[in-house]
């Protein structure tokens, strides 16, 4: 589920709720976070706090981007079976939009 929407000009409040779902939720049962689909003053911004957050949640998150590169990486990581096409992966999934309709996740 995506944590917020990155197209926003500010990105301190996305960066915030980030912080607070590694610390306060999965301080440690999450292996990595990865984040993706970031632009430039998002990574600049992460690279400023990350010298205010503990260590062991910064070693928790990947920051991506986006393009080939995010793919690449994510699907190192990640098995491409369960990876949505989007990111690289080979997982298509429909959900139900009405009778006989179905909006497709790629």
């Amino acid at each position: 589920y995506p944590l917020c929407a990155l197209a926003v000009s500010d990105e301190r409040p996305c960066i915030k709720k980030l912080i607070v779902v590694l610390m306060d939720h999965f301080p440690e049962t999450l292996k990595t976070a990865y984040v993706v689909n970031t632009n430039v003053a998002f990574k600049v911004l992460m690279k400023l706090i990350n010298y205010l957050l503990p260590r062991r949640t910064t070693r928790k998150m990947l920051i991506l981007g986006s393009g080939e590169d995010m793919k690449k990486t994510l699907v190192k990581c990640i098995d491409r079976a369960v990876l949505l096409k989007r990111y690289g992966g080979d997982l298509t999934i429909r959900y139900p939009a009405g009778p006989d309709r179905y909006v497709e996740l790629i």
